[in-house]
């Protein structure tokens, strides 16, 4: 999983300067991320409990967030750039969760992509038996004629579901005891900024913004 996303990310890299011109132009300060609550409790907890994925297409059978695992809030995503603000449009790539410490084993990633970061705003319809599942395809801005600067307003005006963030597989040795470790959340995307209110011509961008977060195992 580490490996595959270093890939994405040198692919990203390589699209960023190749579209931009190599400009650094970095409005990454107006992508910001807000979860409603920066702690999270580990729960020592076999593969019962399901993904957002699963849960966006009524799926009941087991759990795929497997072993010990934490969850967070539904996050809020924005843009907040108001300058030109017709001519942004803004593709959000994934999401990263990290932890560093012995305590869960050394490193560990939890990563949301495609579907996955979709999945953690959905809304799904059912229709003679058949179920449809419309999930965040992560644009914000002015995207298609419309405007997106908040994934809330997907939940408070087009009736989406907002899912927790949640993040399984974590290595907890024998006898740790109760602990907290501190980690660090990092969302990645990208900025196409149209040139014109024609929204032909653009460039591309890349946006990376960081945060805190903490785990507590409460058990001995």
């Amino acid at each position: 999983m580490k490996n595959c996303f270093k890939i994405i990310l040198a692919s990203l890299a390589l699209s960023f300067l190749s579209c931009s011109g190599g400009s650094d132009e970095d409005n990454s300060k107006y992508l910001t991320f807000e979860l409603g609550s920066k702690t999270a409790i580990l729960i020592p907890a076999p593969a019962v409990t399901s993904s957002c994925e699963q849960l966006s297409k009524l799926d009941s059978s087991t759990g795929s967030v497997a072993g010990t695992y934490f969850s967070l809030g539904n996050p809020t995503i924005r843009w907040t750039l108001t300058e030109n603000a017709a001519l942004s449009e803004v593709r959000i790539v994934a999401l990263k969760l990290i932890l560093k410490s012995p305590k869960v084993g050394g490193e560990y990633s939890c990563i949301f992509s495609d579907i996955a970061l979709g999945s953690l705003y959905y809304k799904v319809t059912q229709s003679d038996g058949v179920v449809t599942t419309a999930r965040w395809d992560g644009s914000l801005g002015t995207v298609a004629g419309g405007t997106l600067n908040s994934t809330g307003d997907l939940i408070t005006t087009s009736g989406f579901t907002g899912c927790n963030i949640k993040c399984g597989g974590i290595s907890v040795p024998t006898n740790a005891g109760k602990f907290t470790v501190n980690g660090i959340w990092e969302i990645i995307g990208v900025q196409k900024k149209y040139k014109s209110a024609e929204r032909v011509e653009y460039d591309e961008f890349p946006l990376r913004t960081q945060g805190e977060f903490s785990v507590e195992s409460v058990l001995n």
